[in-house]
């Protein structure tokens, strides 16, 4: 049961990534064969998109909840609670890598027109 739920998790997560999405909420169900359907959720304090927590919380809901001695139909992941993780406020004293090579690519571009015109017409 556990392989068809990583299955399931490893499609998810590969749209989930595509979309650039963080989620706060991840919840799994079973369906039984009479149809009644039962979910599991465990809600984050923080936004993920990081493979390794979101796969611990899918284990660690699967340990509590999944029972050997019923039978089941199907089962299913849920991310709920998302946000698109590719805009980002930044802080003014954040550590921005971005803007680090950035400003690396800047320097770079600067240093070698200096050096092709042999004197240094342009500052950064």
């Amino acid at each position: 049961m556990f392989s068809q739920l990583l299955l399931n998790f490893n499609y998810l997560f590969e749209e989930f990534s595509i979309k650039n999405y963080e989620t706060k909420k991840v919840l799994i169900f079973f369906r039984y064969f009479d149809k009644k359907t039962y979910f599991f959720e465990q809600k984050l304090a923080f936004y993920t998109n990081d493979r390794k927590i979101l796969l611990e919380i899918v284990k660690k809901i699967f340990i509590l909840s999944y029972n050997k001695s019923n039978l089941y139909r199907s089962t299913g992941i849920v991310f709920s609670s998302l946000k698109d993780a590719s805009f980002h406020q930044t802080h003014i004293f954040e550590n921005n890598v971005f803007t680090k090579n950035y400003n690396t690519d800047i320097y770079k571009l600067i240093n070698n027109i200096n050096k092709k015109y042999n004197s240094h017409k342009i500052s950064f």
